[in-house]
């Protein structure tokens, strides 16, 4: 974690480098919160869980 900004008013951020993108100097990054992080996370575990199921399985989670 990173913070920015002053001692009297930090700035808290997870980032996440995305990585090369075109047109971009330094590649793509993202500055989230900590509940953005926890978000994402939950969102990529789920995303994981759905891609690790057989597709024929009953009732399997659908990608989002």
């Amino acid at each position: 974690m990173i913070a920015v900004g002053d001692a009297q008013r930090p700035a808290r951020r997870v980032t996440v480098n995305i990585g090369e993108c075109p047109d971009c100097h330094d590649g793509a990054w993202a500055a989230l919160t900590a509940a953005e992080a926890r978000q994402l996370a939950a969102d990529l575990l789920y995303q994981a869980d759905a891609a690790d199921l057989p597709a024929h399985t009953e009732g399997a989670r659908r990608a989002i």
